[in-house]
């Protein structure tokens, strides 16, 4: 394990911990790609030099992969193979551009132009429905509306006709004000802002506006801090973004629509505010350090044989400190079944159908890894599910698309990554419905591996999950 000591001149989200659960992120959707990009780019500034190189070696890459999930419309979609764009993963694109462009990255101006076509037609055709989801397209209109702003191609007719509608949610507004700021028109932004802040704020928890938005309250809330940075409110922003970085620091549960959005307005705020100096002595026993860094943060690692540490504020303004842990799960220690907001049955059966005892297994056995996922209850979730096959070193998997076996897979399974050492398979799952999985695996190698517990969540709502305990298998 490491302890670090972080200090930073506000009390807003760690920008630490952030890149950190960014770079290690396992899934690589549109949406993770982009959320990733928006966090790296806003916060690069802010980041230790050795961070920030890692960004520039990172950015390229991702805008590559990025680009290969454009249609031809010039749209977006959330997984290669797909013929169909998502709207908010297209606006992330956007989003990650721009700031990518301004950054001075390299960004294909021919994926921006089209990428501008599909947005603009999206725009000015956009009216409002009677769905369930009507909230939800609003935020999504909204926030394309945004991405336009941002990229210099603003729909002025389409914001103004958007401002006019009755019903618009408070995301929705916080989203066409920030769009207003952006393409210079401030005081109808601060106008908007006004009207925010005398309705006094109200929750639009539901499917209807975070199902086919990726959100959360966090990612509304980091939304609504960078509306009042654009419209010079800084001092409610400041409010706010402390709000919003106790909510992170309070969850265990990250996602990346949350983090982003969550980076990008911190970064937005801290422009705003300008960098103070950061200064602090650490003082561990005997041994005394001075840490001072002009970008308003200090990191510096402690050690861990020390029972206390001192920490004295040696800059003229306040400082904040965090503590920040990185524990690694010994070698061998077994991983304990856990399961919340759905329920997980795991068999390994042979090619007969019948159960088999993978604690030893003869070399060259085929046989299958049969899953079963059930027991949702939430209706606001679910549409954004992931399953993680991990098999033992000793053991190969089968692909069906490179071998043609009979691995099954749900017809709704959005995209099936096959990678050396597991599967992940991404899904829905509707409340009080099961859906089943079987993966085809091979006994390759003698000797004893562990064997990885098997996983599942909402990437999106990480509080309903379940995994297997871990275990041994021996291949004779």
């Amino acid at each position: 394990g490491a302890v670090k000591i972080v200090a930073v001149n506000n009390a807003n989200v760690d920008k630490e911990v952030t890149f950190s659960f960014m770079e290690n992120y396992p899934h690589l959707c549109g949406e993770q790609i982009c959320a990733r990009g928006i966090a790296f780019v806003a916060l690069r500034d802010m980041l230790s030099d050795e961070k920030a190189a890692k960004v520039d070696a990172l950015i390229p890459d991702m805008l590559g992969n990025l680009y290969s999930r454009q249609l031809g419309n010039g749209g977006f979609v959330l997984w290669q193979g797909q013929n169909a764009a998502d709207p908010w993963v297209t606006s992330m694109a956007g989003h990650f551009m721009a700031l990518a462009a301004a950054k001075g990255y390299s960004v294909s101006q021919s994926v921006l132009n089209s990428w501008a076509d599909f947005q603009r037609k999206e725009a000015r055709s956009y009216r409002r429905t009677d769905s369930q989801y009507a909230d939800g397209y609003d935020v999504a209109q909204a926030y394309r509306l945004y991405t336009l702003a941002l990229s210099g191609k603003a729909e002025d007719a389409a914001m103004n006709r958007m401002r006019e509608a009755a019903s618009l949610t408070e995301t929705a507004r916080w989203l066409l004000a920030s769009a207003y700021a952006l393409s210079g028109k401030k005081q109808i932004a601060q106008t908007i802002v006004g009207e925010i802040m005398d309705a006094g704020s109200k929750s639009e928890s539901g499917s209807g506006v975070w199902g086919v938005t990726y959100g959360s309250p966090a990612r509304d809330k980091a939304i609504a801090v960078e509306a009042l940075v654009l419209a010079e409110r800084s001092a409610q922003a400041l409010t706010l973004s402390r709000e919003l970085a106790n909510e992170f620091r309070g969850s265990s549960y990250y996602t990346t629509q949350s983090t982003a959005f969550a980076a990008a307005a911190v970064a937005r705020l801290a422009e705003k505010m300008g960098d103070n100096i950061v200064s602090i002595e650490i003082g561990e026993g005997r041994r005394k350090a001075v840490e001072r860094n002009s970008r308003s943060f200090v990191s510096a690692s402690l050690d861990l044989d020390e029972k206390t540490v001192e920490i004295r504020n040696t800059a003229d303004n306040a400082v904040y400190l965090n503590v920040i842990s990185k524990l690694r799960q010994p070698a061998g220690q077994k991983v304990l079944a856990t399961q919340e907001g759905i329920s997980m049955k795991v068999s390994y059966l042979g090619t007969d159908g019948k159960a088999i005892d993978v604690r030893q297994i003869a070399q060259g056995t085929d046989f299958s890894i049969n899953v079963k996922v059930s027991g949702l209850t939430s209706v606001e979730s679910g549409k954004n599910m992931v399953l993680t096959i991990p098999v033992a070193s000793g053991w190969e998997i089968f692909n069906d698309r490179l071998y043609g076996t009979d691995n099954h897979l749900p017809a709704d399974s959005g995209h099936i990554d096959y990678r050396d050492d597991c599967v992940n398979i991404y899904f829905s799952l509707a409340s009080g419905s099961a859906a089943d999985f079987r993966i085809r695996v091979r006994a390759s190698y003698q000797g004893e591996f562990t064997l990885p517990a098997i996983s599942c969540e909402d990437m999106y709502h990480p509080e309903i999950h379940a995994n297997t305990e871990s275990g041994a298998t021996a291949v004779k």
